[in-house]
């Protein structure tokens, strides 16, 4: 196996959460929701890890984040940009620049710091994944209807069984996507019309590429709304219960 390498995003300003704190910085248990998330890459395969934060930020994450919750994997504290996809370039421009003779063979992970219930074995699971196939997303079937709509009145009813909710973190071999960044970027006038939501749409778009599906985890949640930190918090209680018992 290469090199494993993450990058994680906490650059977002999480409008819908609402609160004076940004989602990823407001506290879960007893530590604030993008420690969750650091954790588990820390207990896990991957080697490396850069953390994407909002210019301005860096010192905090630093002094705050990482040195009071001793988390000894990251070893970068990048400005991420306006837009999700300008973070992840961020993150993996930091790599490139630093760990280019080594990135032949390796992976890297693309996680959102506001999914605190990634796990050690998820992540575990979508390295292999990624080595057989070279892009991977970990997703679980939706459970309700879904409705496509236009101005107000349902256009559709797509089949339900065809559905499937994405979620982090996506993994690659790290020359695909990097290729997919670049042509992007270097290329951008081609693609000013595509919204990128995830990375895997990139590598879809930009690569025509193939991504393969891992079942993911239902409880693999990310907090967007106040009623999300409501759920996250019922199930940190019971991991934290069947911990003690």
């Amino acid at each position: 196996m290469g090199k494993v390498f993450a990058v994680v995003l906490a650059a977002g300003n999480g409008r819908r959460m609402g609160g004076e704190i940004v989602k990823q910085y407001q506290v879960l248990g007893k530590k604030p929701v993008i420690c969750h998330a650091l954790a588990a890459f820390e207990q896990s395969v991957v080697d490396r890890v850069v953390l994407v934060v909002s210019p301005g930020m860096e010192e905090y994450a630093k002094n705050d984040i990482l040195g009071k919750y001793a988390i000894r994997k990251v070893e970068a504290v990048v400005p991420g940009g306006r837009e999700r996809s300008d973070s992840v370039y961020a993150g993996m421009c930091y790599l490139h620049a630093k760990y280019q003779k080594v990135l032949g063979d390796a992976i890297v992970l693309i996680h959102d710091g506001a999914r605190p219930f990634a796990t050690p074995g998820l992540i575990g699971r979508m390295v292999e994944a990624a080595e057989k196939d070279a892009c991977v997303i970990p997703a679980v079937p939706v459970k309700e209807t879904i409705k496509q709509v236009r101005n107000g009145f349902v256009e559709g009813t797509p089949d339900r069984s065809m559905l499937y909710s994405v979620q982090t973190p996506q993994a690659f071999h790290f020359t695909v996507l990097w290729e997919a960044y670049k042509r992007y970027y270097e290329d951008g006038k081609f693609w000013k019309d595509l919204i990128i939501t995830d990375d895997a749409m990139l590598v879809e778009y930009v690569l025509n590429k193939r991504v393969a599906l891992l079942e993911g985890d239902y409880r693999n949640i990310k907090l967007t709304t106040p009623e999300d930190m409501l759920i996250a918090r019922a199930f940190l209680a019971e991991q934290e219960g069947n911990q003690t018992n």
